[in-house]
């Protein structure tokens, strides 16, 4: 059960959380715990996905989307999904990424996966290294589009506002490095 929570499949019971809280050293009955829990339960509950408990199993999710459905409707609660307009480098695109990522809270392998469902077959598949690495803000160019669209395809975010701005910062930076010939600079 706390597998399936942690993975996003359905809104754990408090019981599970309080276990859960408890087990990393926190203290379940203290905020932010209890209003967390209720703020999912809520969003479970919107989409038809659990019975609104406070102990005892949660039903099972419909499906993984509306499982995901009930997690970014929570979220729009929330923050904001990060917005990749504010990056002027790759480091900065990249932390946006890597930002949208744990806003979404999906991970690197739900992004292969996804990815590979999204082409329908097996050789689609974005590489975990390769996720990895366009997440990773410490590398000085552009990730590759493939992956920046897998990655926002799975977290369900704006794809043409990622795309745009991934062009932008990739011709801002292509120009920095190649000066125009004299004939055109005029």
């Amino acid at each position: 059960m706390l597998a399936d929570a942690a993975a996003g499949y359905r809104c754990p019971s408090w019981e599970v959380v309080t276990h859960f809280v408890t087990a990393c050293g926190g203290l379940p009955d203290q905020e932010p715990w209890p209003a967390l829990w209720r703020l999912a339960q809520a969003a479970a509950v919107q989409v038809g996905d659990v019975t609104p408990r406070r102990t005892g199993r949660a039903a099972p999710a419909k499906s993984r989307s509306s499982a995901r459905q009930a997690t970014v409707t929570a979220a729009q609660q929330g923050p904001a999904p990060p917005d990749p307009w504010q990056a002027n480098t790759p480091q900065e695109y990249r932390y946006q990424l890597s930002l949208l990522r744990v806003w979404a809270g999906v991970s690197i392998p739900e992004i292969c996966r996804m990815s590979r469902s999204h082409e329908g077959d097996r050789h689609s598949e974005v590489a975990y290294t390769t996720v990895h690495d366009t997440l990773n803000a410490k590398f000085a160019r552009m990730p590759p589009l493939r992956a920046v669209r897998a990655i926002v395809a799975a977290c369900e975010a704006d794809l043409d506002q990622w795309v745009g701005a991934w062009r932008a910062i990739s011709l801002k930076r292509f120009q920095q490095d190649n000066p125009p010939p004299a004939s055109l600079a005029m």
